[in-house]
């Protein structure tokens, strides 16, 4: 079910799978670039941020 806001997307490819995010009954939340990772690898610093994260519900 949809929320009616708009998620942000750079491809058809991450488009039709918003459509099916958006059309998923367990999902209950949708966000584009949420969040920064932060990590380190053999001393040197990397960081990264997902393109999408969806919730579901339990």
């Amino acid at each position: 079910m949809t929320t009616g806001g708009h998620v942000g997307y750079e491809s058809w490819l991450e488009r039709d799978r918003l459509v099916l995010l958006d059309f998923a009954p367990d999902v209950v939340g949708i966000a584009s670039q949420p969040f920064w990772l932060h990590w380190r690898d053999d001393g040197e610093r990397r960081r990264h941020v997902p393109v999408r994260a969806s919730l579901s519900g339990f």
